[in-house]
């Protein structure tokens, strides 16, 4: 990985061009000139967040994760008298959704969005799974779930939490983003 690539540098390197003149320090030699440094856009990109921080979609992520968590939480319990592989699914995407959250909310980027995005829509496409198809592992293996209450609200935060990512991911591209990371 080349260090221009790396979104920590971008921390320790000037938002605005730098004038070096070497007059200054005493140190102009002949054919010497006033140079001008500025750091390569993609870095200077890579310090924005992903959308203006006034978005109302981080609030709204940062609940809906919240509220699938919760209700994740809620039936660890009953989810580990069934199976252990069935509770411990449940208290990772507890522990999972409320980590998240608490991210969304502190320092969001562009790969926690992704992240968040593709591990909500495969907790509803897996849920919607075992509602439609069949339970693809552990004791219930090859049944179907009947739709309840409580994983209803849990899907639907988790499918809000999908949209938010999105609505902050394409409030991102539409901004000036390079389309190629930088070349060493």
């Amino acid at each position: 990985m080349c260090p221009q690539s790396s979104p920590g540098v971008a921390r320790f390197l000037p938002a605005r061009p730098v004038t070096v003149d070497p007059d200054l320090a005493g140190l102009r030699t002949p054919g010497m000139t006033t140079t001008t440094l500025q750091a390569p856009q993609a870095l200077r990109t890579a310090r924005r967040s992903p959308a203006r921080a006034d978005s109302a979609w981080f609030p709204v992520l940062a609940l809906a994760s919240v509220v699938a968590a919760v209700v994740h939480a809620m039936v660890i319990r009953e989810h580990f008298a069934e199976s252990a592989l069935y509770g411990s699914f449940f208290l990772g995407t507890a522990v999972a959704g409320l980590g998240y959250a608490v991210v969304v909310l502190l320092r969001v980027t562009t790969p926690v969005l992704l992240v968040g995005l593709v591990a909500n829509a495969s907790i509803v496409a897996l849920w919607l799974f075992t509602r439609l198809v069949e339970v693809p592992v552990g004791p219930g293996m090859g049944k179907t779930e009947a739709f309840g209450r409580l994983d209803v609200i849990a899907s639907g935060a988790e499918v809000l939490c999908v949209v938010a990512a999105i609505s902050l991911l394409r409030a991102t591209s539409s901004r000036q983003v390079p389309a190629q990371p930088p070349q060493c």
